[in-house]
């Protein structure tokens, strides 16, 4: 009887800790959430989870002041918590990479640092990876703003059906004269080649804003 009382103890606890690690933070909603068993070679659920005060349609400008900080997270097959990490941004985002990326899984978590006025700031999404049973930013760190001057785009399937991350930024160049200030543009390719990111990358003096059409990929070596 003792023996089995304790079995049953056993029980309760693991249920509780189970609901314990997947429940939803107090003050938070799922504002987003992607399954893994979709035909992505894993198991569990990525949660996006933001302050109950805001919603995909509230706009930055209407952000309840002192809101919470997002929450990334990723749920196990059985439903328990098993990583997060929290963001450095209430207003965030998540969109997985689509395409030939073999058995990696690849997903942008954007967190908005815009500021309302600037050409040198605005939403920046990194580059995360499935490691295990957590998520983790890739390494080497790859991070892409979308501002006045710096723009960035995703073409599924690239060279060999792989993706690929072309960016183009705009700043001044530093070595002209601060009275006939110049600028330069960096185009950066990063090439996926079914293990790891590969960047090529090059600087030409000139000019570009993201009211422009975005440059020819011809452009980016």
């Amino acid at each position: 009887m003792k023996i089995y009382i304790v079995f049953i103890i056993q029980v309760l606890l693991t249920t509780f800790c189970l609901a314990a690690g997947s429940s939803i933070p107090r003050g938070y909603h799922v504002l987003k959430e992607i399954s893994l068993t979709q035909g992505l070679g894993a198991e569990g659920t990525i949660q996006l989870l933001v302050d109950h005060r805001i919603n995909e349609k509230t706009d930055l400008d209407t952000t309840p002041e002192n809101a919470r900080n997002g929450i990334l997270r990723l749920l196990g097959p059985n439903g328990s918590e098993t990583s997060r990490k929290l963001l450095k941004k209430p207003r965030v985002d998540i969109e997985l990479m689509k395409g030939n990326v073999g058995h990696n899984i690849f997903l942008f978590v954007t967190e908005d640092w815009s500021i309302e006025f600037g050409s040198y700031n605005g939403p920046i999404s990194a580059l995360y990876t499935l490691k295990g049973n957590r998520l983790a930013e890739v390494k080497p760190k790859m991070a892409f703003m979308r501002s006045l001057k710096t723009e960035w785009k995703v073409k599924e399937r690239g060279r060999g059906g792989l993706p690929e991350i072309f960016e183009v930024r705009c700043r001044p160049d530093f070595n002209s004269s601060i009275a006939d200030m110049k600028f330069k543009i960096t185009y950066s390719h990063f090439l996926f080649d079914g293990a790891r990111w590969k960047l090529r990358k090059r600087e030409v003096p000139g000019f570009w804003e993201s009211e422009s059409k975005f440059p020819s990929e011809e452009l980016f070596p």
